[in-house]
């Protein structure tokens, strides 16, 4: 998304770090056309002391030899704006100035402040509508602050992407795809939802519901209950505590909301599938649950068997991994996508 033209580094590969409220994520991908993406490393450290950010991603960056690698990274949600909008009747070299002053509502901060990009969303002239494009604004000092932060850990920035358009990156491997896919990626506070077709990015949803809430209704089950919580063989509500059914009841709404639209607005065949990404801890009855609520086929992804995988991931290493190794899935020998800002040094 937001490009940094510099010398390429050696090493084989696309490497890929990511930073969250975890902790700090490394993903390498071999991407050779034709073939099955090759995951060559990947590693998660827990950061459990923030203001020891600086010093675990130094010792992260020295122990995994990334000094001399050309680096991917992402911006998660809450780093971003992501807002839809009608694409303005301009020339395309015009294009990405005139979509500041219609998303400057939508903002937190002073579109005069942010690095604003633009990607269309395909196959919109057909329908005879005015075509939609995605606006994605970062607010310029924050996105300098990151750079230089990961730029003093000895790190040298190839490229930051938009959690959205990484989470299409593992999307389009998924064989539900070319018929369209939904995939929910739940993090410990919220959730991101994106629905793709054909390796394009439709629709992306933030989701205020995450993993915590679900696991703490679990566990507030099972101690009422004063047995371990297994649905096995239950209906959907037994086994359940009231406030996890209330979390998946909000999930199942904003899936429900967000495929509707999906098939109204664009014109889509009904996606009938939702791949839910892998979770650090098994939440049972989830998948169940969304199932039967929702009508749609429902499963728990394995990013095991969409990729080549040196050594086999556990499902915790997959969830808290899961951007690093989205970032690594960038076609770096393809053209940059629609809207790519190339950015000399540092972000303008």
């Amino acid at each position: 998304m937001f490009t940094f033209l510099k010398k390429k580094k050696r090493g084989q590969g696309v490497n890929a770090l990511v930073l969250s409220e975890e902790g700090i994520a490394h993903a390498s991908i071999k991407n050779t056309l034709g073939q099955v993406p090759s995951l060559q490393s990947c590693h998660f450290t827990a950061i459990e002391n923030k203001a020891e950010t600086a010093s675990s991603l130094k010792k992260f960056v020295q122990q995994h030899q990334l000094e001399d690698k050309a680096i991917y990274t992402t911006l998660l949600t809450s780093d971003s704006n992501l807002i839809m909008i009608e694409k303005p009747d301009v020339a395309e070299n015009e294009l990405r100035q005139a979509v500041r002053w219609p998303v400057n509502d939508s903002l937190s901060f002073d579109v005069n402040e942010a690095i604003v990009d633009v990607f269309e969303i395909p196959g919109q002239k057909e329908r005879g509508r005015t075509p939609l494009v995605y606006v994605t604004a970062v607010q310029k000092e924050f996105l300098k602050q990151r750079i230089h932060f990961l730029q003093e850990q000895e790190l040298e920035i190839e490229s930051i992407d938009i959690a959205e358009l990484v989470m299409r990156n593992v999307a389009a491997l998924l064989p539900e795809d070319q018929q369209g896919v939904a995939l929910l990626k739940l993090d410990a506070t919220q959730g991101l939802m994106t629905l793709t077709h054909d390796s394009s990015l439709y629709l992306a949803r933030n989701i205020d519901v995450g993993y915590s809430a679900l696991s703490v209704a679990q566990n507030s089950a099972a101690t009422s209950l004063g047995e371990p919580f297994n649905t096995d063989g239950l209906t959907l509500e037994e086994g359940m505590s009231p406030d996890q059914q209330r979390a998946l009841d909000d999930i199942v709404l904003e899936v429900q909301r967000s495929l509707d639209y999906y098939e109204s607005h664009f014109a889509k065949p009904a996606i009938n599938s939702l791949v839910l990404a892998p979770l650090p801890h098994e939440v049972p009855g989830v998948v169940k649950y969304l199932a039967s609520a929702l009508g749609l086929q429902v499963r728990l992804l394995d990013l095991n068997a969409v990729l080549d995988c040196a050594k086999p991931m556990s499902e915790e290493l997959q969830a808290h991994s899961f951007y690093a190794i989205g970032a690594a899935l960038k076609q770096v020998d393809s053209s940059t996508l629609n809207g790519s800002v190339p950015v000399k040094g540092e972000a303008a």
